[in-house]
């Protein structure tokens, strides 16, 4: 029997072909597939949630068929039909419940082994006659279900998730911010790939002369997410990280009301540039003047208190007392939050704890999550350091090894420190960076499980909840373990 866990699985990538792969398919045949694709799914699914609920009186029926199924006197077919099917193959649909199984099993056997006389032109046994009507009530069953689970599962993904429209954002911007339509009307809503915490859509407007621009960025709240925080905070972030000169998205509305796009919400200005190496990477002298401005951008940053941008700092705490409670933090989360048991996750905190760092010069303002992913570049520069749900109060030396797999393929990484120190950072401590890469794999493994709950939860049962609690998760705990059993044989 199909786990109750996939059926949900199965409902939420059925949902997300139909409504974003197919759409952009051009392909008749790559159309056509997906539409099979999506309805074997639905049965793989029905069964699962639906079958209980129909087959145990389909059952009864045909025990009761039994004895009047039996070979009477006429000439039996002698041809061979046992009770065990002869395929080498598992039996793929609802007759592997145990009871239908055995049950339709001895119906099967009882025709195929029922005298001439039941089968004469038009003048078919009733009992067999029967047997048929239950089998087509059983088919008629499955189309109910179908039917009820599409209606069920849509409705609830509608529920968790508004979809967001060029009229739903063009009438939130005329009633609450008309100025920001000063360029055009909404002409295109569209939403950016991954957000996995949080969803983001980029926003169009027509101008007079009928040109479409995108101009704004809307990041809105999942209904559930991994980091279990709320735009709110983070525009409160990024309004104080841009007045003080910080290349950030300019934010521009903070909208805490669910009722216009479902989630709290924030829109900002739509940077230029675009995120990741691809066109710059191989370029040596921009890529190096790239990874020293991202040097100089976290020297400052991790020299900001984050009690000035909203973080709160217990003055009685050491930096070490404050790492450790932050560390404890995730624990808690993890251990509220968590579908899976994991010794390694397990082990990972409480060798985490029993190894904090011993000398931490102070609490910086951290981003937690530097990368190229997160970095617009633009003709050669940084305009804006995006994403900021992960910024926390701790050790700047967080940031600078979580950088560290993304600069070291562009720039030698002690040119990097040394662009870093002298632009005013703390001295990088290399006999605590292992702790810090354990610590990124814990975090995301954690988020990762946190994400599962969601989903299971019914809380947000979207396929990227599910990508996050399955693969991805697994990849997080599997590296947790490898680089502590490197601890562990000194490597």
């Amino acid at each position: 029997m199909i786990n109750p866990i996939l059926s949900q699985v199965l409902e939420s990538v059925k949902a997300d072909i139909l409504t974003t792969i197919l759409p952009e398919l051009t392909s008749s045949d790559a159309k056509f597939s997906a539409l099979m694709a999506t309805e074997v799914l639905s049965y793989l699914s029905m069964w699962d949630q639906s079958a209980g609920e129909f087959l145990p009186e389909h059952t009864a029926k045909l025990t009761a068929l039994l004895k009047g199924l039996n070979p009477g006197n006429g000439q039996a077919n002698n041809r061979n039909h046992g009770h065990e099917l002869e395929s080498d193959v598992a039996v793929g649909s609802p007759d592997f419940l145990t009871n239908y199984f055995e049950t339709a099993s001895a119906v099967d056997m009882a025709i195929s082994q029922a005298p001439a006389d039941h089968f004469e032109g038009t003048e078919i046994n009733p009992f067999v006659l029967d047997t048929l009507r239950h089998d087509q009530d059983l088919f008629a069953a499955e189309q109910q279900a179908l039917g009820e689970g599409t209606s069920r599962n849509t409705s609830l993904l509608s529920s968790m998730e508004k979809n967001l429209t060029d009229e739903i954002v063009n009438d939130y911007l005329a009633e609450k911010h008309a100025s920001l339509l000063d360029v055009g009307k909404v002409a295109g809503v569209k939403r950016i790939p991954g957000g996995f915490s949080k969803d983001t859509h980029t926003i169009s407007q027509l101008t007079v002369k009928g040109v479409e621009i995108e101009t704004l960025v809307s990041r809105r709240d999942l209904p559930f997410g991994p980091g279990e925080n709320t735009v709110v905070d983070e525009y409160k972030l990024l309004k104080a990280l841009c007045e003080n000169g910080y290349p950030v998205a300019e934010p521009l509305i903070c909208e805490q009301d669910s009722d216009y796009f479902g989630q709290p919400f924030m829109i900002s200005k739509k940077m230029s540039g675009e995120s990741g190496t691809e066109a710059w990477g191989s370029d040596s002298k921009q890529s190096i003047s790239i990874c020293s401005d991202l040097a100089a951008i976290l020297a400052k940053l991790h020299n900001e208190d984050p009690s000035r941008y909203g973080f709160s700092i217990d003055a009685q705490q050491s930096p070490r007392e404050a790492l450790r409670s932050y560390i404890e933090e995730w624990q808690d989360r993890w251990l509220y939050r968590r579908v899976h048991v994991s010794p390694t996750l397990a082990a990972g905190f409480q060798w985490l704890l029993n190894n904090i760092p011993a000398d931490v010069p102070k609490i910086s303002l951290c981003h937690g999550d530097v990368g190229f992913h997160n970095i617009l570049v633009d003709n050669g520069a940084i305009v804006a350091l995006l994403d900021w749900e992960f910024a926390h109060a701790g050790d700047a030396m967080e940031d600078l090894c979580y950088c560290r797999r993304f600069i070291e393929p562009l720039m030698p990484w002690d040119q990097f420190l040394a662009a870093y120190e002298d632009a005013g950072g703390i001295k990088f401590r290399e006999r605590d960076s292992i702790f810090y890469e354990v610590w990124g794999q814990v975090r995301n493994a954690t988020c990762c499980s946190v994400s599962w709950y969601g989903f299971l939860s019914d809380s947000y049962r979207a396929t990227k909840m599910a990508y996050q609690g399955i693969p991805l998760y697994r990849q997080f705990v599997q590296q947790t373990g490898a680089q502590l059993l490197k601890i562990s044989e000194g490597a």
